[in-house]
This record gives structure tokens, C-alpha cells and sequence, in this order.
């Protein structure tokens, strides 16, 4: 059963995928079928992983957040990646691990006016705001788009003068107050000093009233004889400001997002190829089959065993700035428990004799590399911390630089390392392949039980099936 997983889980993901795309329209809708994660690693060690997620994405038109929750399914090997794809016999049976789980990830789509565009993005962002109160101040709204704008600016807006109310009427005696309101503050007053009201209960009565005697100031249909008491104080305008900024740009109006949207054609450098923020978490859960050398050591026997194996935890991914000049900051935590890496013992089987000009009857034999040793299954976490460079705009290649630890919960192996991984886009270069490359040099310093500490330097390359530059999966990088 385990050597069918992959085609399994791979059948399964394009179920799903197609099934959920069937069933919505992205365009209508507000959550639809995201495509499937298709992922595989191999190394020249032999070591390889497949991984297929289906999912689905849920997004609200009128927020920049995504959430995108999947279900995950992984095969490894040491057999290197023709066993992952193989139906024979005993193929992942020889030492390999499969786990079935799920993740979610969250990302937030939307830029702040900052980075290098910062000075130009602010004032369109404030000539679009302008615009769009123009608009609801007409009453002209035409679009969903329009009267959302204007609902949120309402609220802005009541909430911001009913501030304002409050400290401007607060001094105020009841004297100060338009004709009609006037008993009602001499009332408040005088239950104040009697002290059957609380301050603000006072205030809040000042301010109501204030608010009563200011309306026929802004209304222009108001009979000037009711305008009388806009003269006789100094209240001319409602002075109040919105922060523009706190109205996002998917949340103007039309007219406001067209703004934006001839900004970025003329600066085609600050539109947003990636989340702001991103995050992931997920667990799985599986099988891991070892294959050994146990026994006494004057009669070793070949092993097979199976432990139960697990990994949860979560990723995060901060891009500060937007355009030409990204530093992106990322993170990792996890917990997990596999097996191991042991000592390999090598041993040979006689499988005849070769003949030769140069060794004739020279003996022939097979060989293998074995653990050597039942292996340990320790939990692990793992923490890690990266900053980096990214031009975002060409999408070309990224480079990041960070720390990354792996301390086992009691006994096991021990390391750090200090990680330089840099990404390449093949697609830019012009190559038949489209998807990405890493090249991913480290110092590693490691400490296993009753061994000394090991300092090595490695570089290892990768070629990647993700189709970005940043990862969703919650226990890599």
C-alpha cells in the first residue's frame, strides 16, 4: 500500500481540484478551487520527497486577506526518486516515510504607502480619497464599489465629528447654546451639580445638543433665520479630518481605484508581485519504514522496522517595502518527529567472477551502504530567522541570509547553520524549464551523542516545482 501512495494522493489532489472547480466561479464568487501544490526534491544522496496539496481559497472582495486551507500528502525516500514514482514491490518498502495532513495559509495582498514608492503613492492616494467624498457628497454613487466607499467614509465620518462634538461642546455653558437646546443643558447642568449625572453623561447630553444647533450651518436649505446661530458662534465648518490612509485602496470608490490603476501603469515597478505578509501552519501525520543492520556485530541481519512518524509548525514570510527594493524577512518554527541520520556500514555479496585481460578470474561482488544500528526517532525543533534582498518588479532572483537550528527534546543530534540560499527564476532567463532554482550554501556545526562537534560546509542545488519565489509549505523554507 505504501508504494501506491504518491499516484494515490496525486489522484486525489486533481479529484478535488477539478470537483471544486466545477462547482464555483471565481469571478462571482468569493472562494474558489486553488490550483494543487505539486512538489519534488531530489539529491545526489539519494534522498528524495514528493508532496501533493489541494486546496481551496477564500478571499472577500472588500478585504485584501486570502486564506487558503489544503489537504497535504508526502512520500520520502532514501531509494532516490524513481522508487517514489514506482509501483514494485518493496521500493518504498526498503526505507522511506509517507504522512497525510493539512495546512492553512493566510496572506495578506495588500501595500502600505511605503518603500521606495512611498512619496508618490501618498498623494494619489489622497486625490482618489478626494474624489470619491466628492462623489458621495453629490449623492452620484453608480457601483457597488461607489457605495461601499461611501459607507465606510460615513462611518469615518460620524465617528471623527462625534469626537470633535465632545471637546468643543464641553466648555461650553448653557448660555453658548441655540435657543431650541438651551433648557435642556441649563437642565443637565443643574442635575450635574446635584450630582445625578456622571461628567460624561453631561458631556454626552452638551454634545447632542451642540449637534442639534450646528445642523442648519451645513444644510443649504435651511431658512437663513435658522442659520442665525452659525454667525453668532465660531463654529463654521465641521472640522473634521479622516486619515486617508486608513481607507485602503480596495476599498474606494471606482473612480479612486482608477486612480491607482494609472498610477501603476506609469510605475509598473511598484505593482505587488507577492503577499505583504504571508503565513503558514499545518501538521502531518504518517508511517516511517527504517531498513537496518541489527543484532550482534559478528552476525548482523538485515532489518525492517516502522515508527510512527509526525512534523507540525509554521512559517511566515514579512516583505518590507514594495518595488525595486524589498527586504523580506522570514521565519520558521517547527516540531517534529523521524528518524534519525546513523552511521552506514558497508558490506559486499560475492556475485562471481569477472574475466579480464588485465584481472582475469577477479572476484565480483555487490555492495550496499546500510544503517547500522536500530535508528533513533528524537523530536526535533526547529527555529530559524532569514532577511534578504528582492527586486520585486524584475522577479529575476532573490537572495536571503539567516539562522537556522535544530535541538532535539532530550537525546539526539545537535546543529546550527548559517544559510545563504539564493533563488533563481528560469523563466527569465529565457529556459525551456519555468520554474525556480536555489543554490543553497551553509556552515553547519553539529554535536551528536558521545561524538565531537562536526563543522562542515555544504552547497547543495535545488530545482524547485513551486511557482513563486516564496513557499507555502509550514515545515521548509
Amino acid at each position: 500500500m505504501r508504494t501506491f501512495l504518491p499516484s494515490i494522493a496525486l489522484a486525489l489532489g486533481v479529484l478535488v481540484s477539478a470537483t471544486a472547480s466545477a462547482g464555483s466561479d471565481p469571478k462571482d464568487s468569493e472562494s474558489h478551487f486553488a490550483p494543487p501544490r505539486l512538489e519534488l526534491k531530489a539529491s545526489s544522496s539519494g534522498d528524495a520527497e514528493f508532496l501533493v496539496a489541494p486546496g481551496w481559497l477564500f478571499a472577500r472582495k472588500d478585504s485584501p486577506v486570502d486564506w487558503i486551507p489544503r489537504l497535504e500528502f508526502t512520500a520520502k525516500t532514501s531509494k532516490g526518486v524513481a522508487s517514489l514514482l514506482s509501483v514494485a514491490d518493496g521500493d518504498l518498502g526498503d526505507a522511506g516515510e509517507w504522512a497525510a495532513g493539512a495546512s492553512l495559509t493566510v496572506r495578506d495582498m495588500e501595500i502600505g504607502d511605503e518603500g521606495e514608492g512611498a512619496t508618490l503613492l501618498q498623494p494619489v492616494h489622497q486625490v482618489a480619497y478626494e474624489e470619491c467624498s466628492r462623489m458621495c457628497r453629490a449623492g452620484a454613487q453608480r457601483t457597488d464599489d461607489d457605495k461601499k466607499f461611501c459607507e465606510i467614509r460615513s462611518k469615518q465620518v460620524q465617528a471623527e465629528f462625534r469626537e470633535w462634538l465632545k471637546e468643543q461642546s464641553s466648555p461650553l455653558t448653557s448660555d453658548r447654546f441655540c435657543d431650541t437646546k438651551r433648557e435642556a443643558v441649563e437642565h443637565a447642568e443643574a442635575n450635574h451639580r446635584a450630582g445625578t449625572i456622571t461628567d460624561e453623561e453631561l458631556i454626552q447630553v452638551k454634545a447632542e445638543a451642540l449637534d442639534v444647533c450646528l445642523k442648519p450651518c451645513f444644510d443649504p436649505t435651511a431658512a437663513p433665520e435658522a442659520r442665525g446661530y452659525c454667525s453668532a458662534t465660531a463654529f463654521g465648518d465641521k472640522p473634521v479630518e479622516i486619515d486617508v490612509a486608513s481607507v485602503g485602496r480596495q476599498n474606494m470608490c471606482s473612480a479612486g481605484k482608477t486612480k491607482f490603476t494609472e498610477f501603476f501603469k506609469a510605475n509598473p515597478w511598484l505593482v505587488a508581485r507577492y503577499p505583504r505578509k504571508q503565513l503558514n501552519v499545518g501538521a502531518r501525520f504518517g508511517d516511517a519504514t527504517v531498513k537496518y543492520l541489527g543484532g550482534e556485530s559478528t552476525a548482523l541481519k538485515l532489518v525492517s522496522d516502522h515508527a510512527f512518524a509526525w512534523s507540525s509548525g509554521a512559517t511566515g514570510s514579512w516583505l518590507l517595502g514594495a518595488g525595486r527594493r524589498v527586504m523580506p524577512v522570514e521565519g520558521i518554527l517547527t516540531v517534529s518527529r523521524t528518524a534519525e541520520a546513523q552511521d552506514k556500514a558497508r558490506w559486499c555479496v560475492p556475485s562471481g567472477t569477472v574475466v579480464s585481460d588485465d584481472a582475469p578470474n577477479a572476484p565480483a561482488e555487490v555492495c550496499n551502504e546500510t544503517p547500522l544500528g536500530a535508528p533513533d526517532f528524537p523530536t526535533k525543533v526547529r527555529f530559524g530567522l532569514y532577511a534578504g534582498y528582492f527586486n520585486e518588479f524584475a522577479n529575476s532572483w532573490r537572495i536571503s541570509a539567516g539562522v537556522d537550528a535544530r535541538l532535539p527534546l532530550g537525546r539526539g543530534t545537535r546543529s546550527v547553520s548559517v544559510v545563504m540560499p539564493i533563488w533563481f527564476n528560469a523563466s527569465k532567463a529565457g529556459a525551456d524549464y519555468k520554474g525556480l532554482f536555489r543554490v543553497l550554501p551553509s556552515v553547519n556545526w553539529s554535536k551528536a551523542p558521545d561524538k565531537e562537534t562536526e563543522v562542515t560546509f555544504t552547497v547543495s542545488l535545488e530545482v524547485l516545482t513551486q511557482p513563486t519565489m516564496f513557499t507555502e509549505r509550514f515545515d521548509a523554507i
